[in-house]
């Protein structure tokens, strides 16, 4: 299985697709659609990769992270979750949206998600509750407490989690609680 290209960007499209070439060779990777504004053709990068093999085709998931990877497999060992449905949620809700959704049993908060529908979203629920460490995918316990700490913060100031899962994913968690949490309302005042 391939699970590391490391080469040029030879083309990218609007809808997720790049093709990377690695020593005269073009792979066909699928990216979550947000990282296609990052990346331009002849960017030179390393993607982590998700191989999917079918009856009919072999189809690459590529990732500039490689715990972002694992929450894609995570959530493709879901029935009903494949590829395509698995970028459309690492794009719509960010990685550490999906763990929070997940951590928090936050049905509506999945069912934001195009095509997925409540009984889609209680089954992720059911079926990813029994995996440990899913909520230390991102962040190493102290740092995840406190982002747990600014999140609950947020709440209580009448942000909603989307709102607060959008801005809380840029932060260096280094920083003190106190300075999370300013730096949150910035970016939640600027938009």
């Amino acid at each position: 299985m391939i699970a590391l290209l490391t080469g040029t960007v030879a083309s990218v499209t609007l809808l997720g697709e790049i093709i990377i070439d690695v020593n005269g060779v073009g792979y066909k990777v699928n990216i979550p659609e947000k990282e296609t504004t990052h990346i331009k053709k002849g960017d030179f990068l390393s993607l982590h990769i998700s191989t999917h093999v079918r009856e009919d085709a072999i189809i690459l998931f590529g990732f500039t992270e490689p715990t972002t990877r694992d929450l894609f497999e995570k959530l493709t060992s879901v029935s009903g979750i494949g590829g395509k449905m698995g970028l459309a949620m690492i794009s719509a809700l960010t990685p550490q949206g999906i763990v929070d959704a997940l951590s928090t049993n936050d049905v509506d908060m999945l069912c934001r998600v195009p095509g997925v529908g409540k009984k889609t979203a209680q089954r992720m629920i059911v079926e990813l509750s029994s995996l440990t460490g899913l909520t230390d995918i991102f962040m190493p316990s102290p740092v995840n407490s406190s982002v747990k700490d600014v999140s609950e913060a947020l709440e209580e100031l009448g942000y909603r989690r989307d709102e607060i899962s959008r801005v809380i994913h840029d932060l260096d968690p280094t920083l003190s609680v106190d300075v999370m949490i300013k730096e949150c309302l910035r970016l939640l005042a600027n938009g």
